[in-house]
């Protein structure tokens, strides 16, 4: 028998490379971070291949900056500085393992129904979902409107449609109300806010899906999509954290942080 041989993966181009060094290692809020993450999915890949990867390169270059500052006849603020330097490369090693972790245990995050695909299932058959459906949210929107205020159709669809073209306020406004009116209708809460994060809108949709996970008394299937939107919003532990009440597993003791 011939020995089996394994195809090595292919490197990301370089453009991608690049995109993933500056994702990386850019210094930006994590809001604008993770919206360029959405926006450039192969980049936001690379750079957490290259994340995963930086612990021994961050012992190497430890390694070598005390080397610096060890050097014999060097002067005494240069020895300062590269030992200062060596240092607060190894102090943020357990900043680095952490989130290694945290990639490492969301990649095992079960899928969710896509959020639109869910609200055209639950309308009713008609010009709202026909437009939801069809992908044009201006439409659904229009619909929406001109339907009883607190039709609980017009409501689902508002809201989801409001989501699509960006308008936070009315989404979270028309989802809320739904909730309201019927709490056994959770899922308008975690569709819309997924639906936002999916679309960079973190703070509106996280707090409706953490509404959503409120109202359903802590359903299994509300608290995996809000760990879905913590995940999309960077907020890694939060996200961990969601994804072990899904599956019946203790909360995890939280170390307090000082980086």
């Amino acid at each position: 028998m011939g020995e089996r041989t394994t195809t090595p993966e292919p490197r990301p181009p370089a453009p991608t490379l690049l995109g993933g060094v500056v994702l990386g290692l850019a210094p930006m809020p994590r809001p604008v971070r993770y919206r360029l993450r959405l926006r450039h999915p192969a980049a936001a890949r690379a750079s957490d291949a290259l994340a995963d990867r930086a612990v021994p390169v961050l012992l190497l270059l430890a390694a070598a900056l005390a080397a610096m500052g060890l050097r014999p006849g060097v002067n005494g603020a240069l020895r300062l500085f590269w030992l200062g330097s060596a240092f607060g490369l190894v102090t943020g090693l357990p900043y680095v393992v952490e989130r290694r972790g945290l990639r490492r245990r969301l990649r095992e995050l079960p899928p969710v129904p896509d959020p639109v695909e869910e609200t055209c299932a639950r309308l009713p058959d008609g010009p709202l979902q026909q437009a939801l459906a069809g992908g044009d949210a201006r439409l659904a929107a229009g619909e929406a409107a001109g339907m009883e205020r607190d039709d609980l159709t017009a409501l689902r669809g508002g809201a989801m449609a409001a989501a699509l073209l960006g308008d936070t306020r009315a989404a979270r406004a028309r989802a809320l109300r739904a909730v309201q009116l019927e709490p056994a209708e959770w899922e308008v809460a975690t569709q819309t806010g997924l639906a936002l994060c999916h679309r960079g809108a973190f703070g509106e949709g996280v707090r409706l899906l953490e509404r959503g996970v409120e109202v359903s008394q802590r359903s299994w299937l509300a608290e995996l999509t809000l760990a879905h939107g913590l995940a999309l919003a960077g907020r890694l532990r939060d996200a961990v954290e969601a994804l072990d009440r899904s599956q019946g597993r203790p909360a995890r003791r939280r170390v307090p942080q000082r980086y």
